[in-house]
């Protein structure tokens, strides 16, 4: 019984400190199997210890007190492109940034840029303006996205698949 109460409470405490985590990362920094995990998984959540969010490729878990628009951020700031865009975007401050510099300033394609782009647009992380008939972009909430930054870095700003993770994600 000991055993299976250390269990449950590294897998815990690997998502309080890690919120977004998907599965397969939970996996690896608890050092447990898919079965175990999976168990441990299904009573944290059927106990409403946690948030999970599935999708068709990923599941993704977070703490209670996350809220939704900051899961939206968070597993944004989780994959290279969008954490690249968005960090782009927050250095830009209040001036924004036009499109075309995106690409260039990020070292991706603007037909990936452009994809990663409007999911953030959809998800209410990034705005847009006009300025002189131009569009420009800029972080809707940069307070909320600097207090995430902060609050849950390096784990949440820089991920060892982000690469890996990405290419997928824009298939």
């Amino acid at each position: 019984m000991i055993r299976s109460d250390n269990r449950l409470t590294k897998v815990l405490e690997v998502i309080h400190s890690n919120p977004g985590i998907q599965f397969r990362d939970l996996m690896k920094q608890t050092g447990m199997k898919n079965g175990a995990l999976s168990h441990y998984v299904n009573k944290i959540e059927s106990n409403g210890m946690i948030q999970v969010e599935r999708s068709p490729r990923q599941t993704k878990f977070f703490p209670l007190h996350i809220k939704d628009s900051d899961q939206k951020i968070i597993s944004a700031l989780r994959k290279e492109t969008p954490k690249k865009i968005i960090l782009h975007l927050m250095s830009e401050g209040d001036e924004g940034a036009e499109f075309s510099i995106i690409p260039i300033k990020i070292g991706k394609s603007p037909s990936t840029v452009s994809l990663y782009l409007s999911q953030l647009v959809d998800d209410e992380i990034v705005s847009i303006r006009l300025d002189n008939k131009r569009k420009k972009y800029f972080v809707k909430n940069r307070k909320t996205v600097d207090g995430l930054i902060d609050s849950y870095h390096p784990g949440l700003v820089s991920s060892a698949a982000d690469s890996f993770a990405d290419t997928f994600n824009s298939l």
